[in-house]
């Protein structure tokens, strides 16, 4: 599984199955064990998913060092919140824990948490997730760790509304995951990227849809949360960091063409 080096010097797998939306508040153990099948390390899961001890049972028994997992804070105490998970995981540590939003979990109170949580040893990495460039710059008040990650909705008709964002976390090497990356496909289809991702894709022989996360990953150099329960379509994103890099030129097309369009499904205090 191809990888990145965090600000912390952790290695993150680029591609993580996610267990929200489709599987939000459902048993995912099937889909779970299903997805480490076939190749995937990093589960990407949170508290507010409501499923973290359906993904325990799925990694029930695999080494620990084969896989990467990360949560997200699910209430206004990180602490109590990852005792949780970890219990419901069955694990003794995270790799990668997040405060899911900024909205309800001030970071101003709870960074120093997430710093204690990472001395400690109950996760290796912390981050942020939905965080905003304001919500970014109260946290560095306070903050003695950079956050290694923040996971945002990227596609190509959010991309323009967070060019700022991307910015402040590359002046900081803030890597990004990346959700939702494919709402162009199918939640917003007959928009105006269509075209071109599907000439692109043709040109490589692949999917619009893995143009459209091989897009994200190249984009911004981060990570991407995607999820299916096809075996095929699951064997198919594992395949995303081979193909035939898309070129500046079509990096920079996709991004333009978006800019017709603004839609985002998630998060909306993000245009705030």
């Amino acid at each position: 599984m191809a990888s990145i080096t965090l600000n912390d010097g952790a290695k993150l797998p680029v591609l993580a199955f996610g267990t929200g939306t489709n599987l939000f508040n459902k048993d995912a153990e099937i889909q779970v064990k299903q997805a480490i099948d076939a190749g995937f390390v990093h589960i990407d899961c949170a508290s507010f998913y409501g499923n973290e001890e359906s993904v325990g049972q799925a990694i029930k028994g695999i080494p620990r060092e084969k896989l990467f997992i990360t949560t997200k804070v699910g209430n206004k105490d990180p602490r109590a919140s990852l005792e949780d998970s970890l219990k419901a995981l069955g694990l003794d540590y995270v790799d990668l824990f997040l405060i899911h939003t900024p909205i309800g979990t001030p970071p101003k109170e709870n960074w120093p948490i997430m710093e204690a949580l990472q001395a400690e040893g109950k996760t290796k990495s912390i981050g942020v997730s939905n965080f905003r460039t304001q919500d970014l710059e109260e946290l560095f008040k306070v903050s003695k760790v950079v956050p290694a990650i923040n996971q945002i909705e990227v596609h190509p008709y959010c991309i323009n509304s967070i060019l700022p964002l991307l910015d402040l976390m590359k002046k900081h090497n803030i890597h990004a995951a990346c959700y939702g990356p494919l709402t162009s496909l199918f939640r917003e289809k007959g928009g105006p990227v269509d075209t071109l991702v599907k000439e692109y894709a043709e040109k490589r022989g692949v999917s619009e849809g893995n143009v459209l996360l091989r897009w994200a990953l190249q984009r911004t150099g981060g990570e991407i949360v995607t999820t299916s329960n096809k075996p095929e379509r699951l064997q198919e994103i594992l395949r995303v960091p081979e193909i035939e890099p898309l070129t500046e030129e079509e990096i920079k097309s996709i991004e333009e063409a978006g800019k017709d369009k603004h839609f985002r499904v998630f998060m909306k205090h993000m245009d705030e």
